[in-house]
């Protein structure tokens, strides 16, 4: 029971933002790193083990799968219009002799 343990390697071991330390796997917090070391080698976490380990010898080991990505789908955006709004002025500027006898048609209607 005397041999020296390093705390770093310890998966469950871990230091919080006030300076306690915490065993993940018992969900216990702790005030010193001896207290910490005391709980390991005590019966609750020694049963947490014991019931980690044969749940993982139950389940089987998934390994992650790879991503695949999907084709990105061009959706329309909400709410703006797909053309660009453009002045009246501009509009008379690109007028073709056609069109311009439309419109005068369209205005004498009015």
């Amino acid at each position: 029971a005397l041999e020296t343990i390093d705390i770093t390697k310890d998966p469950y071991f871990m230091k919080n933002h006030l300076g306690s330390y915490e065993c993940r796997l018992c969900l216990t917090l702790h005030t010193n790193e001896g207290s910490y070391l005391a709980h390991t080698q005590g019966k609750k976490h020694q049963t947490n083990l014991a019931r980690r380990q044969a749940k993982e010898s139950k389940e089987p080991v998934i390994l992650p799968q790879p991503k695949i990505k999907a084709p990105k789908m061009r959706l329309p955006k909400i709410g703006r219009p797909g053309y660009r709004a453009v002045s009246y002025t501009h509009l008379r500027a690109h007028e073709t002799p056609e069109h311009l006898v439309c419109r005068l048609l369209l205005e004498k209607k009015k």
